[in-house]
């Protein structure tokens, strides 16, 4: 498994610095049969997890509420540059067209408040301490970043339809960071996971007026993870050494991928596209956060959990050609 992730870890930094920004690359065929492309893209992100425990609030001392953080909102940018060729790029192999992509998606939460007693459970799950007339702190912050390759090929059905078929090999590392304090303590999770597979993608096009056309994008795969999380809990009271503690937890296994996609592209110039688009990833298996809820009841410690997730991207992608002809 480590040889497994120092070379998706190595693939990864080979591919964010081919190139600026590298994006996941635009949907259908390319704006030239022959020669260098390159996009850029950007947008709205959306990432949908379960809510991850801050800390705990109570107007009697008694009865507490959990307060969570859900950070889903966001944005992505990155780019693609590639190659296309009306042979076979590499001989006795199918695919005509090769492009290496990258993609920065990022989304952050954060919540305060005030209360008559503010709690905050230590990452072992059995020790609580409570601040009185406190203010607690959460926050988390998602990052995912992911590289790979097209290997596309494309085959026309008519004058204006198409479909390209597409292997995009992949790597992927997710960084999920959480934190929850208030002047009793503070508790973290810092967990890293790795992900390597494959996609096999159908990109369907169709163009209904010489300059606009409907373009696609499905597409099913496989992976593997590794997921590494370190947890701490650190007390500001005197007399609460029971809630300082600090360890490690880790997780792996395989997974599914599902892709959907869906745009519009216009031809903004002989060689160039302008793409408006919206898709969606599911991941069937991700190491996340589970910290322990901020309430009396005793629960587990803090861990990585295995779940599925999903995400959602709309913007715009900019694809042209840098030599060749259309």
């Amino acid at each position: 498994m480590r040889i497994l992730k120092f070379a998706a870890a190595t693939f990864a930094d080979a591919l964010l610095l081919s190139g600026p920004a590298l994006a996941f690359g635009d949907m259908g065929r390319a704006p030239t049969t022959q020669g260098n492309i390159a996009s850029g893209e950007g947008g709205y992100y959306l990432w949908n997890q379960d809510d991850i425990s801050g800390f705990g609030v109570s107007n009697n001392g008694i009865n507490f509420k959990d307060i969570s953080v859900s950070p889903e909102d966001g944005w992505f940018a990155g780019g693609m540059i590639g190659h296309a060729s009306t042979e076979p790029i590499i001989p006795g192999l199918w695919f005509k067209r090769i492009e290496a992509y990258g993609l920065y998606m990022r989304s952050k939460d954060s919540v305060s408040g005030n209360s008559p007693n503010v709690s905050l459970s230590s990452v072992t799950g059995n020790v609580l301490i409570v601040a009185p007339n406190d203010r607690g702190h959460a926050s988390v912050e998602r990052e995912n970043i992911e590289g790979g390759l097209h290997f596309e090929r494309d085959r026309i059905l008519s004058d204006v339809s198409s479909i390209t078929w597409v292997i995009a090999p992949f790597i992927r590392l997710s960084d999920e960071d959480a934190e929850g304090n208030c002047s009793c303590g503070r508790r973290t999770a810092d967990v890293d996971t790795w992900l390597y597979g494959v996609v096999f993608a159908a990109e369907p096009e169709r163009w209904v007026t010489p300059g606009i056309a409907l373009v696609g994008r499905a597409g099913v795969g496989f992976y593997g993870f590794d997921a590494d999380g370190k947890f701490r809990s650190q007390s500001f009271f005197p007399g609460t050494g029971a809630f300082n503690a600090k360890f490690s937890d880790s997780d792996s296994g395989i997974g599914f991928r599902g892709q959907l996609g869906a745009g519009l592209k216009f031809k903004v110039w002989n060689t160039g596209m302008l793409e408006t688009f919206a898709e969606a990833d599911y991941f069937s298996d991700i190491g996340v956060a589970n910290l322990p809820d901020n309430t009396p009841t005793l629960s587990a410690r803090a861990h990585i959990d295995s779940d599925d997730v999903w995400e959602f991207r709309a913007g715009a992608r900019l694809t042209f050609a840098i030599s060749g002809s259309n």
